[in-house]
Order: structure tokens, then sequence, then C-alpha cells
């Protein structure tokens, strides 16, 4: 948000980041995503944590709570594995350091690499290097967006849109779909704290791949 109203917001930007992602999204859903990026970490490489380690420490030690179990998440980091503390880890998706990119004609911050850290789904540890994209849309009428695109090493992909309250999804899993299509009104609309009302709904796959052609075509400028 600092970069808004700047001159930074026409220029370039590049940072690199821990990014932990909240969306509101049914535990049947995460359980189905988790369970295949876990059945299938033999095919992924690890994340290099060891190549990295000041930065992790520096980074974690900032974003989480001083606690025993934050400490000795940190520690093991020693080890080249990463387990957040569940108490902590409330996150839908954390990753670990990803390269960002602000692109003025987008008004995003786009990754620059296909492949991301995926650290957890819904504080189950993943610690692969997955195919995907973010994009964090940052306009200066505030209409701010998030767009998700993951793809499993079994060849499995999620994407999840969010603006405005509605959170769009769509997969080639079945289960997920499936299941996904089964719910209830009920269970897909949430009366949020602040009064407002929060939607999930699907999309078809055509939005998925209309979002990766747009940050391919953006990394290729």
């Amino acid at each position: 948000d600092t970069l808004l109203g700047t001159r930074s917001m026409d220029s370039e930007v590049a940072l690199e980041v821990l990014s932990g992602i909240k969306i509101i999204l049914p535990e049947k859903l995460l359980q189905i995503m988790a369970t295949d990026f876990k059945s299938s970490t033999f095919d992924a490489r690890p994340i290099p944590f060891l190549n990295d380690l000041n930065f992790y420490k520096k980074a974690l030690s900032e974003l989480f709570p001083n606690t025993e179990a934050t400490r000795k998440a940190i520690s093991d980091l020693n080890f080249g594995s990463l387990v957040l503390p569940k108490p902590h880890n409330d996150f839908t998706f954390f990753f670990g350091k990803t390269p960002l990119k602000w692109y003025p004609d987008y008004q995003s911050f786009l990754t620059t690499r296909l492949k991301l850290p995926l650290v957890s789904i819904g504080g189950e540890s993943i610690n692969s290097q997955v195919d995907g994209y973010l994009e964090f849309r940052m306009p200066t009428n505030e209409d701010d967006r998030l767009y998700v695109y993951l793809k499993s090493p079994s060849g499995l992909y999620y994407f999840f849109g969010y603006k405005q309250g509605v959170l769009s999804m769509v997969s080639n899993n079945t289960r997920f779909m499936d299941e996904l299509l089964a719910m209830k009104e009920s269970d897909l609309i949430v009366k949020m704290p602040d009064g407002e009302t929060y939607e999930m709904q699907p999309v078809n796959p055509g939005t998925a791949n209309a979002f990766v052609r747009r940050i391919q075509a953006a990394n290729q400028n």
C-alpha cells in the first residue's frame, strides 16, 4: 500500500517476500488440495531453505510471534525444513521467498518465475516448489484483487480469483469440482463481521487459462 499515490506506481519495482494468503475456503476443498500436493511431493523439488537461511530466519521472526514454537521452527531451518506452528500459521496458502515485480500497466505485483515455493496449504506442510502464479492487484481506485494459480506435480491445477467480496474458483481436479458444485448456497455465502457478504462461486476453466496467458505475456515483456 505504500506505493499507492507515489511515483513508484508508474515505475517497475522488484521485491522478494514471504507471502501468507488468507481466503475463506470450505475445509473439504482445502483438504482435497492439500492431499493432492502432499501425495505428489516426491515428484517435486524441495524448497532450498538452506540457500537463504538469513532471509528466512529474519522474515519469519518478524512475521510470527516470538514463541517457543516459532523459535523451534526457525531453528529447524538449519536442517533444511520448515514446519510452521499451526496456532500461528492460519494462512490458506503460505509461500516462501518469492520474487515479485510491479507492472504499471497491470497495476499489479506479479510473480516473475513459474515455480512457487509452496510452504503450506491450510497449515499442512508442503515445502515443495510447484508451478504457479500470483497476482496482487493494487490499482489507485482501491479495487484490490488477488489471483492464485497452483498446479500440483500430478498435473491438477487450482485457480482462485478474489475481487469485491467474490471468490471465483475452478480446477481440473474432478473431486474438487464435484465437492464445490454439490455445496449448498448457504455453504458458499458467508456473512462477514463488518456486515458485508463474502461469496464463493465456480467459474469455467477459460478464466484460469486467460489468467495464465496474461501473466506469461507480462513476464515476456
